[in-house]
């Protein structure tokens, strides 16, 4: 049995290497920045198959059972993790298969292999190496428990469904040769108990605390000189402002010139006259564009961490120029009906507009918000960015 665990460690090792550099190599993993003690933590439980090997007057004896794990698990780095677990490893035992039934507790490092040759957060699997010791208790049949040392090792394969559930297998051996101390002193033999373990798992994670996703939002925002291509998306947030209030005003000169002339024109001139300058208070109110758009994936309405700063940019313009007021408008690719692309729409408009108001202080009645499902849209077919939420300026 420890023969075929070890090879199902080594099929694992080849398998997730091969999912590893398949996939786009992420920035060093020492970039990674330090978390808050209650980021990170995951409960889990495994159900398995245990073999136990006891040698007893001189003849070995080897028994199937069942057993199973409950833990909660710390994640301090990618590189590595600390499991706390309580569990049952091998709760059967019967007549014919005679064995220990025993119970451990302890706690252990486990140290990811595929990190360590190439750090990728958005990578699905992973491999560990886990080591660690505890306590046990023994209760042999016919024969009352005893408590003893315990030690064990493996390897376990997680699968990442998402950013809250896992799924894993884990593959371990475990040894308790080692007595209650108290016994040493009396020249009790070691009884040379031996058990393997191969099991599987679901695991839920927690994730980041609030403050901690912040703390990644301003790293990623300040990697790659990200700050000064903001503050200079920025400016050209301001010229484009200033240049459409120049516009305006040349509009509104042109509007009143066209309507004294209207005044003193003959009737087929007036009416003429009269269609020119409706198509052009068309124009006036006609919305001008600015160059931010939230971009989303495929059915997904919340915004991104990276995609905040935008919103935080456009805060930060509205703050300047008082009189600014936007509609903010959601769009949809043409994945799904109409009626799903123009709720979807609407919905991440309003979802932007929340933030703006409650994270970044803009008063709510600069802001609306429209849904145009997929009725302007950006090249054909099923194209990313025509998932987006774009901020037109008003002009009252």
């Amino acid at each position: 049995m420890t023969k075929r665990i070890l090879q199902f460690g080594v099929l694992l090792s080849i398998l997730s290497f091969s999912f590893g550099v398949s996939a786009q190599e992420k920035p060093r993993v020492q970039d990674y920045p330090r978390m808050g003690f209650w980021s990170n933590w995951s409960i889990g439980a495994d159900f398995g198959m245990n073999i136990q090997i006891n040698k007893q007057n001189g003849d070995v004896f080897r028994s199937l059972g069942l057993g199973a794990h409950v833990f909660v698990q710390k994640k301090f780095h990618p590189l590595w993790n600390v499991r706390l677990y309580i569990g049952l490893p091998r709760f059967t035992s019967t007549a014919k298969y005679p064995a220990d039934r025993y119970g451990t507790a302890g706690a252990d490092m486990m140290w990811s292999i595929m990190n360590a040759f190439s750090y990728n957060p958005d990578r699905k699997v992973d491999l560990f190496i886990m080591a660690g010791s505890g306590i046990g208790y023994r209760l042999s049949n016919g024969a009352n428990g005893n408590w003893c040392l315990y030690a064990r090792g493996g390897m376990e394969f997680d699968w990442y469904i998402n950013e809250h559930n896992t799924l894993f297998i884990d593959g371990l051996v475990g040894v308790d040769d080692v007595c209650n101390p108290k016994f040493w002193f009396k020249g009790s033999p070691v009884t040379g108990r031996c058990n393997s373990y191969l099991g599987i798992g679901y695991m839920y994670n927690f994730g980041l605390t609030k403050a901690d996703k912040e703390l990644v939002a301003c790293c990623n925002s300040a990697k790659n000189d990200n700050c000064d291509a903001l503050q200079e998306q920025v400016n050209d947030l301001a010229n484009e402002l200033t240049n459409s209030k120049d516009r305006e005003r040349k509009l509104e000169s042109r509007i009143e010139d066209l309507e004294d002339q209207l005044k003193n024109a003959q009737k087929p001139v007036n009416d003429e006259l009269a269609k020119r300058i409706e198509d052009m208070k068309k124009d006036q109110y006609t919305y001008y564009a600015l160059p931010f758009s939230v971009n989303y994936a495929t059915n997904q309405k919340d915004v991104t961490d990276a995609e905040q700063a935008k919103l935080k940019a456009i805060a930060k313009i509205m703050k300047d120029n008082s009189d600014l007021k936007l509609n903010v408008v959601g769009f949809c690719d043409a994945t799904g009906t109409n009626e799903y692309n123009q709720k979807l729409s609407k919905e991440r408009a309003e979802k932007v507009k929340d933030i703006l108001v409650n994270k970044y202080g803009i008063d709510s009645d600069r802001l609306t918000c429209e849904g145009r499902g997929i009725e302007e849209t950006f090249g054909t077919g099923k194209n990313a960015i025509s998932r987006r939420v774009s901020f037109y300026r008003m002009i009252e």
